[in-house]
């Protein structure tokens, strides 16, 4: 799975907002980032385990931290999970949405959100419709 990035040295990344005019920055990514909803991951050895309910089901799933990343994860439809990685290296912003799966409490799989999921995983369809609001926010659409 790749990952998107931005260069914050372009003229094309200079954001509107309302009257004035800034180049986007860490604290203000993650100003919305939390505004909408998202949590910080908080990680112990490398790990964070974060549960969600769907009716009487408990779900479980298992983060792994990245070195230099940022990670944040939103509960979505279902008890799903929507996670986000973000960092900043050379002066580029690196994200990467997705929605993990613990398979078997044994293997961390990182899905790909996508605008036409089928209805059984229509949490990956709404974690899309996410990650295009933010990439809208931030001038980030490639």
């Amino acid at each position: 799975m790749g990952y998107r990035y931005i260069d914050m040295n372009t003229e094309t990344q200079i954001i509107d907002y309302g009257s004035i005019s800034i180049s986007p920055d860490m604290n203000s990514i993650y100003a919305w980032i939390e505004s909408h909803g998202f949590k910080q991951a908080e990680f112990k050895k490398g790990r964070d385990y974060i549960s969600t309910y769907w009716g009487a089901r408990t779900i479980v799933f298992k983060l792994i931290e990245r070195e230099n990343y940022r990670t944040y994860y939103i509960i979505g439809p279902k008890g799903s999970l929507i996670a986000l990685e973000i960092a900043i290296e050379d002066n580029k912003i690196l994200y990467d949405f997705y929605s993990p799966i613990w398979l078997f409490g044994i293997w961390t799989i990182k899905l790909k959100l996508k605008p036409d999921a089928p209805w059984y995983a229509s949490y990956l369809s709404v974690g899309y419709k996410i990650q295009e609001k933010f990439e809208k926010r931030f001038n980030m659409l490639l």
